[in-house]
C-alpha cells in the first residue's frame, strides 16, 4: 500500500513539473489552453485506470 501512495506520488509530481513547464513556454493563447486541457485529461485517464482495480473492477488495459 505504501508503494502504491509513493508511485502515485512519483505520477502527480512528474504531471505537475510537466504542468509547469507548459505554463512556462511562451504558446499562443489557444494552443496553450488546449495543451493544458490535454495534459489534465490525459492526468485523469491515468489516474482513473490506476484506481479501477483498487475498486474491483478490471484494469483498463487488462494488465494486473
Amino acid at each position: 500500500m505504501i508503494s502504491t501512495l509513493i508511485a502515485l506520488l512519483a505520477l502527480l509530481l512528474i504531471f505537475a513539473i510537466a504542468f509547469a513547464i507548459l505554463r512556462r513556454m511562451p504558446l499562443p493563447d489557444p494552443f496553450n489552453w488546449i495543451a493544458e486541457i490535454l495534459l489534465l485529461l490525459i492526468l485523469l485517464l491515468v489516474l482513473i485506470s490506476w484506481l479501477l482495480p483498487l475498486a474491483g473492477l478490471p484494469h483498463a488495459w487488462g494488465w494486473r
